[in-house]
């Protein structure tokens, strides 16, 4: 199926000939293909048989209104997702909250220039364009090695690192999170965090304490997290220089308590590598703000910024 971010046919559906040949014109100028109706259930058919980057009906029609237009179309399949905006000359207000509720991207109250329906659209449109995220295979290799190292090291045991996957949410499952900002030339260019769950901090816990059976406090847990993570962007540094990527990195943030959310500095999509260890799991999330780029000098650094006081090993 066509995606709509990438489409450019609209369909009006309006029986006034006036508004159809208007706004049909200021589409057809803005670069899209426009697909006319002049009633209804001719405009229902169009929408049945074709996907839309959006529709345009009017509220007042023969046949089928737009308000039963809206619900017919978002029952079906075809068009079920796509903007539909409502034009109406009406000025109640309890008729324009029953517009809004149908599930329209955008009331348009008449009269209208068409110039402003053709912007309301194309924003709607751009709005719901999915992000294309892409990460450098060499930087994201980096990243998930940097983990594996540091689980080995802690661990004893090399992890298995799995296929990395864009996240839709910053909700975390794991126990516990350091994140971590990391710069370039000057700037805040993303964000880092490591994710672990509590098997992997018991096994961490026995770890350090040769064995012993620790109770580990909250603040136990986060010191301990907190000390992975300067682990981490110690190689992290150190493995991303041998690809020619030379970043300062921040001090960790750490949260603990289970279900927390991640919070990135950017809304952008996160990209999620995880890590299975021999005992427990951990998580790597990275999220960009801008592009991490290849070359410049190590002694490059970001004023304002902490670098990390990780210890080598």
């Amino acid at each position: 199926m066509t995606n709509a971010a990438t489409n450019k046919k609209i369909l009006v559906v309006d029986d006034e000939a006036e508004i159809r040949r208007i706004l049909g014109i200021a589409f057809e100028e803005s670069g899209f293909k426009v697909v006319q109706s002049e009633d209804g259930s001719r405009g229902l058919y169009m929408a049945e048989s074709d996907v839309y980057a959006a529709i345009i009906a009017d509220m007042k029609m023969p046949k089928i209104n737009g308000a039963e237009l809206v619900a017919r179309i978002r029952s079906g399949r075809v068009n079920k997702d796509t903007p539909i905006f409502i034009i109406t000359g009406s000025t109640e207000m309890d008729e324009i909250k029953k517009v809004a509720s149908l599930g329209v991207a955008s009331v348009v109250m008449k009269p209208f220039e068409a110039r402003d329906v053709v912007e309301k659209v194309k924003q709607k449109i751009a709005a719901s364009t999915p992000t294309k995220v892409e990460f450098a295979p060499a930087f994201v290799k980096a990243c998930a090695f940097s983990v594996g190292e540091i689980s080995q090291f802690y661990l004893g045991a090399a992890p298995k690192v799995g296929k990395p996957a864009i996240k839709a949410t910053s909700q975390t499952n794991g126990y516990a999170s350091g994140i971590i900002s990391f710069c370039q030339k000057n700037k805040v260019v993303g964000s880092l965090a490591l994710t672990i769950d509590r098997p992997f901090i018991d096994a961490l816990a026995k770890s350090i304490f040769a064995g012993s059976n620790v109770e580990m406090t909250h603040d136990m847990v986060g010191d301990m997290t907190g000390e992975m993570c300067n682990q981490l962007v110690g190689r992290l540094k150190i493995n991303l220089a041998k690809e020619q990527y030379y970043i300062t990195i921040g001090l960790p943030e750490v949260i603990v308590g289970e279900n927390h959310s991640v919070i990135h500095k950017s809304k952008n999509p996160v990209l999620s590598i995880p890590v299975i260890a021999p005992v427990g799991n951990a998580t790597i999330e990275i999220c960009l703000l801008d592009a991490v780029e290849t070359g410049g000098t190590p002694e490059e650094t970001s004023a304002g910024q902490q670098d990390s006081g990780a210890l080598f090993f």
